[in-house]
C-alpha cells in the first residue's frame, strides 16, 4: 500500500503563538471539554488559540471552592443546648449533709433520721385515731369502721413505701444500684410526707367538752305510799 504524502502540518507541532503547545491546545483541551454543555465558547477559544489552559482551570477550581457555590455546602452547625442542672430525685435532709462528714458518720446520721421520721409518722397516726374517737356525732360502729379502714390504709402505704424505697430508689442515684443512700433518703421523705398529710387531714384532737350540770333534786316532802309486799304486823 503506497504511503500518502503528508499535506498538512502535524497536529501537535509547536506553535509560534504565545503560550504555545499544540498538544495541550488541541488534543488535551478538546478531550476535556468535548462533552460539556458549557464548553462551546471554551472550545472556540481553544481552537483560535486565545485562551490559556492553566488560567481557565485555576478559575474553575476557585469557582467550585468558593463558599456557598457548591451544591454540597453545609449549613453552620447550631450551638449546643446548655446542659440542664442535675436534679436529685431524693434531696438530702437538713440534718445529714453528704460530703461534710465521714461516710461512717453520714450513714449513722441517715439511720437516726429514719428512726425520727418513723416516730413522727406514728405520732401523727395516733393523733388521727384520737380525732376519730372524739367524733361524738358518729355512732360507735361508725368510728370503729373508720379506725379499721385508716389502719388498713396505713399498712398498704407502708408496703408501697418499703418496696419503692428498697427496690427502686437505689437505681435513681448517680452510682446505680450501689447507691443505698437513696434508700434512706426515700424512707425519710415518705415518712415526713405521710406525717404532714395526716396532720393536715385530721388536725388536732378537740378539747373535751364540759360535762353537763347535774340536776339538783329538791325535797318534795313525804307522801303516802302503798306497800306492794305483805309484811307482818308490828308486835306490841
Amino acid at each position: 500500500m503506497p504511503i500518502r504524502p503528508r499535506t498538512a502540518a502535524p497536529r501537535w507541532r509547536l506553535s509560534s503563538a504565545p503560550g504555545g503547545g499544540g498538544m495541550i491546545r488541541h488534543a488535551f483541551a478538546r478531550r476535556m471539554f468535548a462533552r460539556r454543555e458549557c464548553a462551546g465558547p471554551i472550545r472556540a477559544g481553544f481552537a483560535s488559540g486565545r485562551v490559556r489552559a492553566v488560567p481557565l482551570l485555576l478559575a474553575l477550581v476557585l469557582l467550585l471552592g468558593a463558599p456557598g457555590a457548591g451544591a454540597h455546602a453545609q449549613p453552620p452547625a447550631p450551638n449546643p443546648p446548655p446542659k440542664a442542672a442535675v436534679v436529685e430525685p431524693w434531696p438530702s435532709t437538713a440534718r445529714c449533709r453528704s460530703g461534710e462528714v465521714l461516710a461512717r458518720d453520714y450513714n449513722r446520721c441517715l439511720y437516726e433520721a429514719i428512726s425520727v421520721s418513723e416516730k413522727v409518722m406514728e405520732a401523727a397516726l395516733a393523733n388521727a385515731f384520737a380525732v376519730i374517737e372524739a367524733r361524738s356525732d358518729l355512732l360507735p360502729s361508725q368510728r370503729n369502721r373508720w379506725r379499721v379502714l385508716l389502719d388498713e390504709a396505713q399498712i398498704r402505704f407502708s408496703m408501697y413505701r418499703n418496696f419503692d424505697c428498697q427496690s427502686v430508689a437505689p437505681f435513681e442515684g448517680p452510682r446505680g444500684i450501689g447507691n443505698f443512700e437513696q434508700r434512706a433518703l426515700c424512707l425519710i421523705a415518705n415518712n415526713e410526707r405521710r406525717a404532714e398529710d395526716l396532720r393536715r387531714r385530721y388536725g388536732e384532737v378537740p378539747p373535751p367538752s364540759a360535762p353537763a350540770p347535774a340536776l339538783v333534786m329538791e325535797n318534795i316532802g313525804t307522801r303516802p305510799a302503798t306497800w306492794l309486799t305483805a309484811v307482818a304486823p308490828p308486835l306490841d
